[in-house]
């Protein structure tokens, strides 16, 4: 594999981490995070905890302006707020949504008969890009670039 095809095959995009998914690279999910949501008895969860299953799909939405946590992230069922990831481990996450990162959040687990801070927790999940076999392949009959047989390589001094 010529070292162009390669730069070009992991480019990143300017907009984010977003790599171009090709014949040489893959695009999986890779979880991220898998907690609780912290806040539910302030927010809609109540009223919603019947409507809600394993599986769920939730919306994360990044709330900057936040006075209370410069990082905070709301944690959304169908347009309806149900509370925040934690204050103690939303840093990462808050980062990689103001980075434009696509993150998917799913109900991990949900108890409508525990304690508001245990009742639900989320996955989250990050796209990942791995290398496929093909480009595992190219990477390997390529040789190094300290293996090269030129002058330089052989002690050929330009300069005495």
């Amino acid at each position: 594999m010529k070292r162009k095809d390669f730069i070009q095959a992991l480019s990143i995009s300017i907009g984010g981490f977003r790599l171009p998914v090709n014949s040489l690279l893959a695009d999986r999910l890779i979880k991220i995070y898998d907690n609780y949501v912290a806040g539910l008895r302030y927010y809609r969860f109540d009223r919603l905890k019947s409507h809600i299953s394993t599986g769920a799909v939730l919306q994360l939405v990044r709330e900057k302006q936040n006075k209370y946590d410069a990082f905070a992230v709301a944690v959304y069922f169908q347009g309806e707020k149900l509370g925040y990831l934690p204050a103690y481990e939303n840093v990462v996450l808050s980062n990689l949504l103001d980075s434009g990162v696509d993150l998917k959040a799913f109900v991990s687990q949900i108890d409508p008969t525990a304690a508001c801070f245990n009742a639900l927790a989320i996955a989250v999940f990050a796209p990942g890009v791995i290398p496929s076999n093909r480009l595992i392949e190219m990477i390997k009959d390529e040789g190094r670039a300290d293996d090269a047989n030129d002058l330089y390589r052989n002690g050929f001094k330009v300069f005495s």
